[in-house]
């Protein structure tokens, strides 16, 4: 049985697995995660299976939901946890807009990119059809932005728009030229 289990004290714990599946150039510093889990939008939400924590989701919850991390550890992956996990939070939250999650673009050499767009469309996303920008600390990163509808079946622009400045806000309020680069996503 799928728990997920809203904990923000964990931080310290999954960051080390953060390190090991993220890219360097979409890690926040420990300041800036330090800061984010003091805002009540922002939370890290431990996965279970049967008891056993197999991942974690750190994500941006107000009208919609941003999902700004998403791991499985390890030794739990290739077993359809993902696609349980993301499927039971889209549950817990039928009653938002819709979910969104920051994707790097397809690049034919390199699997792993290949492979998580996959995941995201056989889970339902689509492209939101917003150019979207990853405001990293060392230069922007071109993403797509993909979308899961809960209660919209397709996004509304203006809204979304409105919600990617109000999360760059807390999110990526370490960023100096922030605003610049939410000039660049329309």
């Amino acid at each position: 049985m799928i728990r997920l289990e809203q904990n923000n004290s964990t931080f310290d714990s999954v960051y080390s697995d953060m390190c090991i599946q993220f890219p360097e150039t979409e890690l926040k510093s420990i300041t800036q995660f330090k800061k984010l889990i003091e805002n009540p939008h922002y939370q890290i939400i431990n996965c279970f299976y049967n008891e056993k924590n197999i991942g974690y989701l750190f994500c941006y919850i107000d009208d919609y939901i941003l999902v700004d991390y998403f791991a499985i550890f390890k030794q739990f992956q290739s077993m359809g946890f993902g696609t349980k996990i993301l499927k039971f939070l889209f549950k817990q939250h039928s009653h938002l807009k819709g979910c969104l999650f920051e994707v790097e673009k397809i690049d034919n050499n390199n699997i792993q990119t290949v492979q998580r767009q996959k995941f995201y469309k056989r889970l339902g996303c689509a492209d939101s059809g917003i150019n979207y920008i990853y405001p990293a600390p060392d230069k922007p990163l071109p993403m797509d932005l993909l979308y899961y509808p809960l209660q919209y079946e397709s996004p509304q622009k203006e809204s979304l728009i409105n919600f990617i400045n109000n999360y760059f806000q807390v999110i990526h309020s370490d960023i100096e030229s922030i605003e610049n680069i939410l000039k660049e996503i329309h």
